[in-house]
C-alpha cells in the first residue's frame, strides 16, 4: 500500500492582499492542506479524509462551533461515502477522523482518554459512548474564519484533485458548502485540450448511450466528453478511456446509477429509485450495447470499464 499527497498549491498567490502575517499564516495553512495523506492501494478510491475535510470547511464557513461531535459526522460522512464514495459493503468513519489528527489538519481534544485497537483506531463505540469530539486545529479554525476565500479556495482544490466536475456541485450542495465561490484555483489539473474533440468524433458525434446529437449550427450542444477512468484516478486522456455522453448520462453515469460490463452492455444499479424518467432515461438502456466507435481500436479498454465498474458504479447489495 502506498500513500499520495494532494495537488493543492503551497503559496497564497492569487488569494486577495492582506497583511503580511496573514500571508504568512496562509501559505503555511495551505502547506498543510498539500500534505494530505490518503490511504491507496493501486487504483482503489479512498475520498474518507477529502470529504471530512469538505465537510469541517462547511462547519467553518458556517459559523458553526469549531469542535463536531464523532456522532454527527458518523451520520454525515457515511451518507457522503454512500454517495459519492467506491461502492463498499462496510463503510468506515472513524479511520479518517482519528487519523487526520498525523496531518496536523484535525484535533480530537480528548485523543489521549481514547484506548486504540490493534489496527491503531479505536473502536465507534467508544467515540460514541464518550462523546468525543473532533475538528480543525483552534489557530487554523480562527484564521479560516476570518478568512472566508481561502474556505472556498481550498474547497475547490479538493474537489478538483479528488471527484470529476461534473459531480461537483452535487457533493457542495450534499455538504452545505456555499456556492459563490469567487477565488481562482491555484493550480489546475492539467488536461488534454484535445481530448473532448477526440471523444466526440469516434463516437460520431452522439452519445453513446441514447444517441443524443443534437447541434446548434454545427457545435454540438450537451455533448460531452466523459472519461471511464477517472482523471483524478489516473485514468488517461485517450480515445480507449473516453466515452461520448449527453450532459444527463455522463451525470449519471460519474454518480455510478450506471456503468458497463465486460461487454460494452449496460447495468444499471438496483439502487436507484423515482417516480419519474427512469424508463426513458435508464431502464430502456439495461443490458443493451452502447454505440461503439466504428473502429475497434477506440472501444473503451477493458481495464477502465473494470474500474469504473468497481470503483463508481453502485453494484452493492443492500
Amino acid at each position: 500500500m502506498t500513500k499520495h499527497t494532494t495537488g493543492i498549491k503551497e503559496s497564497p498567490e492569487g488569494f486577495p492582499s492582506v497583511a503580511k502575517e496573514d500571508a504568512i499564516n496562509a501559505e503555511a495553512i495551505i502547506r498543510k492542506f498539500s500534505g494530505l495523506k490518503i490511504w491507496s492501494n493501486g487504483d482503489q478510491r479512498a475520498p474518507h479524509k477529502p470529504l471530512l475535510i469538505l465537510l469541517a470547511l462547511a462547519n467553518c464557513q458556517q459559523g458553526r462551533q469549531r469542535l463536531m461531535p464523532y456522532a454527527e459526522i458518523n451520520v454525515k460522512l457515511k451518507q457522503l461515502l454512500e454517495d459519492f464514495g467506491p461502492a463498499r459493503r462496510s463503510i468506515k468513519t472513524v479511520s479518517p477522523f482519528w487519523r487526520l489528527t498525523t496531518d496536523g489538519l484535525w484535533d480530537i481534544p480528548r485523543r489521549n482518554e481514547i484506548t486504540v485497537q490493534a489496527d491503531g483506531d479505536p473502536s465507534k463505540q467508544i467515540l460514541l459512548s464518550r462523546n468525543i469530539c473532533g475538528g480543525f486545529p483552534e489557530d487554523m479554525f480562527e484564521f479560516l474564519s476570518r478568512r472566508p476565500e481561502i474556505i472556498s479556495q481550498l474547497a475547490r482544490e479538493i474537489l478538483t484533485e479528488h471527484f470529476p466536475e461534473s459531480i461537483h456541485d452535487d457533493i457542495i450542495l450534499s455538504i452545505g458548502l456555499q456556492t459563490d465561490f469567487q477565488g481562482k484555483l491555484s493550480q489546475k489539473i492539467k488536461r488534454d485540450p484535445d481530448f473532448r474533440n477526440k471523444i466526440l468524433t469516434v463516437y460520431q458525434y452522439q452519445c453513446a448511450i441514447c444517441g443524443f446529437d443534437m447541434r446548434l449550427g454545427n457545435n454540438p450542444v450537451c455533448l460531452e466528453a466523459a472519461h471511464i477512468k477517472w482523471h483524478q484516478a489516473g485514468g488517461p486522456a485517450i480515445e480507449q478511456n473516453g466515452i461520448a455522453l449527453c450532459s444527463m448520462h455522463h451525470k449519471m453515469f460519474d454518480r455510478g446509477v450506471f456503468s458497463i460490463n465486460e461487454n460494452y452492455c449496460i447495468k444499471t444499479s438496483k439502487h436507484i429509485n423515482g417516480s419519474c424518467g427512469l424508463e426513458e432515461w435508464l431502464y430502456r438502456y439495461e443490458d443493451k450495447q452502447i454505440l461503439l466507435p466504428r473502429s475497434k481500436d477506440y472501444s473503451p479498454a477493458r481495464s477502465f470499464t473494470e474500474w469504473h465498474f468497481r470503483e463508481v458504479f453502485k453494484h452493492y447489495e443492500a
